[in-house]
């Protein structure tokens, strides 16, 4: 979580400074980066509240073991549709919830109706209290892309994370919602 603090923080500093002099990024930033950072500064709260703070503390106390890389390419459904994850070599010890979220993001293109039935098929094997949803929501409320590209401005990946972000934000923000409504239920 202190790296994504420091990544945050970082990303703001940088944005700043990419509007001034990177100019294929600065529509990008001027459009979306304010956003971002509302969407950080909501998450961030609720990362602070007690009850995931607490959570968190509970979870760092039992290490496990996490996959690092769930995305499309690593998801395998068989012919009998059975589902398997391969390419285990970013496997380390961290937290689950991070791990799920990012698998969200990674595997669902932020298609609301994608989130929720990965987290219902979650839920069948491991059920969550409202923290422990209310903490899904907020980590996948972070603008990681963003953070990424900013980084490193002028690679054109980071150029291309951002067109990606700029082609599924409106899915984002509905999937943002979606997930807001289902950590109340």
């Amino acid at each position: 979580m202190q790296l994504w603090q420091s990544q945050n923080r970082l990303f703001r500093r940088r944005m700043a400074k990419a509007i001034q002099t990177n100019e294929p990024n600065r529509k990008w930033y001027k459009k979306y980066g304010k956003s971002c950072n509302r969407l950080s500064e909501r998450a961030w709260t609720d990362l602070r509240s007690p009850e995931i703070v607490d959570l968190l503390e509970k979870e760092r106390a039992r290490t496990a073991l996490i996959h690092n890389d769930i995305t499309s390419p690593n998801v395998i459904i068989s012919d009998e549709g059975q589902l398997f994850i391969i390419d285990w070599d970013h496997m380390k010890v961290g937290s689950l919830y991070v791990d799920v979220a990012k698998s969200l993001m990674n595997t669902t293109q932020y298609n609301p109706d994608f989130n929720l039935s990965l987290l219902k098929g979650y839920e069948e094997i491991y059920p969550l209290d409202r923290i422990e949803r209310k903490l899904f929501s907020s980590l996948y409320g972070l603008p990681q892309e963003a953070w990424h590209a900013t980084r490193f401005p002028n690679r054109p990946r980071s150029r291309k994370m951002l067109d990606i972000m700029e082609q599924t934000w409106l899915l984002r923000l509905k999937a943002m919602d979606l997930l807001a409504e289902w950590t109340n239920q």
